[in-house]
């Protein structure tokens, strides 16, 4: 949500709380103004509609929770859809674009984890693990956590890391462009910045060594 889409958000609640025969205050308005700011306002007046029309909890007014479950599901469904939704990401990007996910939960598990390229570095035979590792951490994201705006990419890293800052591109959006976009709007670039240094001199060493040519391939 955007900030000047506050207005049309608190509409849609007031008109919700009508439907029950309730007044909503400034503060509660707010309260759930801060629980749901990270979705795009389509998506929150939709879940209200189909809370509206559930015949199991549609008679009573919805709480944030209730607005939340309706987008995403259950926290374990949330937690499996934004795996399949990283893994789709690391096997068709990979770790040399830097990236923004639609959901800002993805960026701070994945920067827990040591970071987008740490994470598409992992083994094949290791990602069932880091897969269950990424559910159990993205579960556990309650409340608004600083997290960084983009996750870092090896190509970003070795030109930050030489000076090169002019040459860095602008990260990939995956999933909901808009969403994506309030993810990198509301995220931090100090925190963005951070995965820099996790990758350290070596790996960034190594990346220019693997990017030059060999005289092998120069012979080929």
């Amino acid at each position: 949500l955007f900030r000047s889409e506050k207005p049309e958000f608190a509409r849609a609640l007031v008109g919700a709380a009508e439907v029950y025969g309730q007044r909503l205050s400034a503060a509660r308005v707010g309260l759930y103004w801060e629980v749901l700011k990270h979705y795009a306002l389509p998506d929150v007046v939709e879940a209200i509609t189909r809370h509206l029309a559930d015949p199991d909890v549609g008679q009573f007014l919805p709480k944030p929770a209730d607005v939340v479950r309706q987008i995403d599901g259950s926290s374990d469904t949330q937690a499996m859809q934004a795996w399949a939704k990283v893994s789709r990401a690391i096997g068709r990007v990979g770790s040399y674009a830097s990236v923004v996910f639609d959901d800002w939960r993805i960026h701070a598990t994945i920067a827990d984890m040591g970071g987008w390229v740490t994470l598409c570095g992992v083994c094949v035979d290791e990602m069932p693990f880091k897969a269950r590792e990424f559910e159990k951490r993205y579960r556990g994201m309650r409340g608004e956590r600083p997290y960084p705006a983009k996750l870092i990419g090896r190509s970003e890293a070795e030109n930050v890391s030489r000076g090169l800052d002019r040459f860095v591109e602008a990260p990939l959006l995956i999933g909901d462009q808009r969403a994506a976009q309030l993810t990198y709007q509301r995220g931090s670039n100090e925190q963005a910045r951070l995965q820099i240094g996790q990758l350290g001199a070596k790996p960034v060493a190594e990346l220019v060594r693997l990017a030059a040519p060999s005289k092998r391939d120069d012979a080929a």
